[in-house]
């Protein structure tokens, strides 16, 4: 089937279910963020080879004396496909891995994660070793009835979470404290590996500092999860949605976006989520506009002057106060000017990447 066809028919898929949103929740319960890519396979040989140029994640000696769980020992080789026979955990540098019991992972999991927070830190300028604004969430009640005491409760790593897919319309989500994901999600032959790139990227933006509403965190991650396939030479398909060019048509209308970018901003940052993806549409053209604009320490900078600020993630007007004082007083006036041919400009560059990913 014609690529075009195919990513049209994704669109459609994708834009039904964002319904559910991906963002931070703020309520100190457990959020059921969704994670909207669709995308085409990296092969495994260049996992391995990406993987082979970092540090080899071996397990370490970290283990807590007050888990009951076992750990799980992972050769690091992709083709050691293992089902998972009890909860089970692995602890790396950076991050501890929390198995469902049942779940399928492959020995190279942990450097697949790895690589992911790597790139993922390269690509905003953010560091995972930040974690002062993380908040503890119920997961281990809620989710393991209990299990993993003990293990990384001070969230000095990061917590991620590899349940079992229920195939039954459950998204994936991110906190600031945790990421959960599907084991399907690391089964390069599914198709959506970019939910790794950008669950994650959520969590490293909320572990450096409070929620910025939904607009700011999910145009973050949208923009990570692009950069970070990029780096890999990974088909990210799910950004198609919001390419307007050469052939492919986005369904957002973005008139009252250009008309008055800060109005709309106001206007939408707290609205529910539904299937016209406003916050995401409007997200990652903004983000990718402010690291066009102010350079690659935009967001750490918008980040650090969050800090001196007490709001929450609906405070709009503190919100956009933040984003001026980071970047220019005229920062929305100046996202107007460039919408039109700086958005033409990503859309080019995009198409011509995905369409030359495309193996015949």
């Amino acid at each position: 089937m014609n690529k075009k066809i195919i990513s049209s028919v994704l669109v459609i898929c994708v834009a039904l279910c964002a319904a559910a949103g991906c963002s931070k929740k703020t309520d100190g319960s457990l959020s059921s963020a969704a994670s909207d890519s669709t995308s085409a396979a990296v092969t495994e040989a260049e996992v391995q080879a990406s993987s082979d140029s970092q540090e080899s994640t071996k397990p370490t000696e970290l283990y807590s004396d007050k888990a009951v769980e076992p750990v799980l020992k992972l050769s690091g080789d992709a083709n050691d496909i293992i089902t998972v026979e009890s909860n089970s955990y692995y602890e790396g540098d950076r991050f501890v891995l929390f198995f469902e019991k049942g779940v399928t992972v492959d020995g190279a999991i942990a450097d697949k994660v790895k690589q992911a927070m790597n790139d993922n830190e390269k690509v905003l300028g953010l560091s995972y070793d930040e974690y002062g604004y993380a908040e503890p969430t119920n997961w281990r009640g809620e989710l393991f009835g209990g299990a993993f005491t003990g293990i990384n409760e001070d969230m000095k790593k990061v917590n991620v979470l590899v349940m079992k897919d229920p195939k039954d319309g459950s998204i994936e989500w991110a906190d600031s404290d945790c990421v959960l994901l599907f084991d399907t999600d690391f089964d390069l032959r599914n198709n959506v590996f970019d939910t790794v790139y950008h669950e994650l990227a959520h969590a490293l933006r909320l572990r450096n500092g409070s929620n910025l509403g939904q607009i700011i965190e999910e145009g973050v991650a949208l923009y990570a999860e692009d950069r970070v396939s990029r780096l890999q030479k990974y088909p990210d398909w799910s950004i198609i949605q919001y390419v307007n060019y050469g052939g492919y048509q986005s369904t957002y209308d973005d008139k009252d976006l250009i008309a008055d970018p800060e109005g709309y901003f106001t206007t939408i940052n707290n609205e529910e989520r539904s299937a016209a993806q406003n916050h995401y549409q409007y997200g990652i053209r903004f983000i990718t506009f402010l690291y066009d604009e102010y350079g690659n320490d935009v967001l750490k900078t918008i980040t650090e002057n969050s800090h001196k600020y007490t709001y929450r993630y609906n405070d709009t007007e503190t919100i956009v106060k933040i984003i001026k004082e980071s970047t220019s007083e005229d920062v929305f006036d100046r996202f107007r000017k460039w919408l039109p041919e700086g958005w033409k400009a990503f859309g080019k560059d995009y198409v011509e990447y995905i369409e030359g990913s495309i193996v015949e």
